[in-house]
């Protein structure tokens, strides 16, 4: 099926969508103009996609504000399948920006109870607020302050002793190795300080 075909069946069913037109109707009516099921699958798709451009600003602005329930009646012609659809997108990019927030507000040194008490809401908990706090950090937030001069200089002494312990080995016929291993140490050391834990948990395995 060719894209403007697509466009065309969508949007000639958005319409029903909003009348309350049950989703095994207009599947039922799609197939009457011998659609196959992958392209009545296409257009259902698209139709839903236009339904959340046109009504997708509009249920986020009522759940942000909490007026979903007095502002219902906007929406009570639209099936409830595709009204379930809907809301559960609106959610997804609260929860989108919500997240967007969060690393925002981490990275700016908020802890976690100050962004939870700023963001939670009844859309995006309390919960859900911390596990996006603790995937920030592990995958993100990379060590700074004390955590950062630390690795610092345990990863320069680190390369320093292995430098004097190598040029010592190799001076008296030794092969080296323990100095290799003291920089290997440093190196690691050095990579921790600008690295996320998780990239680093990453390395690792």
């Amino acid at each position: 099926m060719k894209y403007q075909e697509k466009i065309k069946f969508a949007n000639d069913i958005v319409a029903d969508m909003k009348n309350g037109v049950k989703m095994e109707q207009l599947r039922a009516s799609l197939k009457e103009k011998n659609l196959f099921e992958s392209d009545i699958d296409q257009v259902i798709t698209s139709a839903k996609n236009i339904m959340e451009d046109e009504l997708g600003e509009k249920l986020i602005t009522y759940l942000k504000n909490g007026t979903l329930d007095e502002n219902k009646h906007e929406f009570a012609q639209v099936d409830n399948e595709v009204m379930d659809i809907l809301l559960y997108r609106a959610k997804n990019r609260i929860k989108s920006d919500v997240n967007t927030e969060v690393k925002k507000l981490a990275d700016q040194g908020l802890t976690e109870e100050e962004i939870i008490n700023q963001l939670s809401s009844d859309i995006v908990t309390k919960s859900e607020i911390s596990t996006m706090i603790s995937n920030f950090r592990y995958y993100v937030e990379k060590p700074k302050g004390p955590e950062k001069t630390k690795y610092i200089m345990i990863g320069s002494g680190s390369l320093i002793l292995g430098l004097i312990v190598m040029i010592y080995s190799f001076m008296n016929d030794g092969r080296g190795r323990f100095g290799m291993a003291i920089i290997a140490f440093g190196v690691y050391n050095l990579f921790n300080a600008f690295m996320a834990k998780g990239e680093h948990d990453a390395y690792k395995s």
